[in-house]
């Protein structure tokens, strides 16, 4: 019976152990203030990101159909390379 008792007792104390462990972890995550994250907008303000970027009508990444000389200026295997893959692009459905 003692034993019994003894056994209880261990498990018990374990799983109080073991709440207690759980309450001491949880308790900081759960008191901890959640603060605006502004990552990307605290350190760059409107007025700066103005500034900082050109317009979507300025932005001109590649040259167009129409601008040929931009065109003739890449190197032979990445002209032949874009048009591999526009020629697969074709018959894509």
């Amino acid at each position: 019976m003692i034993k019994r008792l003894q056994l209880i007792s261990s498990i018990t104390s374990k799983r109080n152990l073991l709440s207690i462990l759980a309450l001491c972890l949880a308790v900081p995550l759960l008191a901890q203030e959640t603060a605006p994250r502004n990552l990307l907008s605290g350190p760059y303000p409107q007025e700066k990101l103005s500034t900082l970027l050109i317009s979507r009508e300025k932005y001109h990444p590649y040259p167009t159909a129409a601008e040929r000389p931009a065109w003739e200026t890449l190197p032979d295997a990445v002209r032949q390379a874009y048009i591999q893959q526009g020629e697969k692009a074709l018959g894509y459905d």
